[in-house]
């Protein structure tokens, strides 16, 4: 009977350590994905500002080009 509780021991350590070992990888791929997703958030933040920036020089040319100044 020892021998039995013994592995049985065993068996609920091992299944408790690939448990976290498979936890480990979805934290990792979860974070994986987050760090892409905020790259991409920062890329649009830069575009939108670049876009808005050529509106706004584009406007005050045109203004310019008017002698609307």
């Amino acid at each position: 009977m020892v021998a039995s509780l013994s592995s049985r021991v065993r068996t609920l350590c091992l299944i408790l350590c690939l448990l976290l070992v498979a936890l480990a990888a979805l934290l990792l791929d979860a974070s994986y994905q987050m760090n892409r997703s905020l790259r991409w958030v920062t890329h649009s933040s830069q575009v939108l500002q670049t876009a808005t920036q050529a509106l706004t020089e584009l406007q005050a040319a045109e203004s310019g080009q008017r002698g609307f100044t």
